[in-house]
């Protein structure tokens, strides 16, 4: 029996055959460092088409100056 090729949206976290899954590569800045973040999404359903655009990896991270070099 051949199994197709298979991925898992980010989005919804469904796994869905090859052909229903697209990528959305962007830039994203990190610091200094400007990365790409490939976004793999379902392309056949309008959630998680328009997730993408706003999904990403890294979470912006914020130091509370009170709290900065303290354990």
């Amino acid at each position: 029996m051949e199994r197709g090729l298979t991925w898992t949206c980010h989005i919804c976290g469904d796994t869905r055959p090859d052909d229903k899954i697209s990528v959305l590569t962007k830039p994203n800045s990190v610091g200094l460092i400007t990365l790409e973040e490939n976004i793999r999404y379902c392309n056949d359903r309008q959630r998680c088409i328009d997730g993408a655009k706003d999904f990403s990896f890294y979470k912006e991270v914020t130091v509370d100056a009170d709290t900065k070099g303290k354990q």
